[in-house]
């Protein structure tokens, strides 16, 4: 039923669904940004979060929140090694995000700010 209500919104950005009535759905395209390694662990995830009593008429809303579920998959994550130049890219992409590039799609931080005080305090070169 989830697929169903949501099945425009999910074409729109990139999904190619077709049902087979009952339980049964192929997909036969997703999005870029969904890795093909686990995409039907990646389409169950998104439609469990979509299950959370989301208004469907509010097609805009579904989309924020495929988005925002995309980003946080394709997403580099804690822990995750990183070469320099994928650093400085990664922080030259934050930058071009107007509006939202101090946080992720939950609202978590993506960058703290120290000053040479607190890294001090911190190694306790000061008090």
């Amino acid at each position: 039923e989830v697929i169903k209500q949501s099945k425009p919104v999910l074409q729109s950005i990139g999904f190619d669904i077709q049902e087979f009535g009952g339980q049964t759905v192929l997909i036969s395209a997703m999005p870029d940004k969904f890795s093909l390694n686990d995409s039907e662990e990646v389409f169950r995830g998104l439609i469990e979060d979509l299950k959370d009593g989301h208004d469907f008429s509010n097609l805009e809303k579904i989309e924020d929140i495929v988005i925002n579920y995309a980003s946080c998959r394709g997403a580099i994550k804690f822990g995750q090694p990183l070469t320099y130049e994928e650093m400085v890219g990664l922080i030259k992409e934050m930058e071009a995000i107007k509006g939202r590039e101090y946080s992720c799609p939950h609202g978590r931080p993506t960058m703290i700010e120290l000053s040479f005080n607190d890294l001090e305090k911190e190694f306790k070169r000061r008090k």
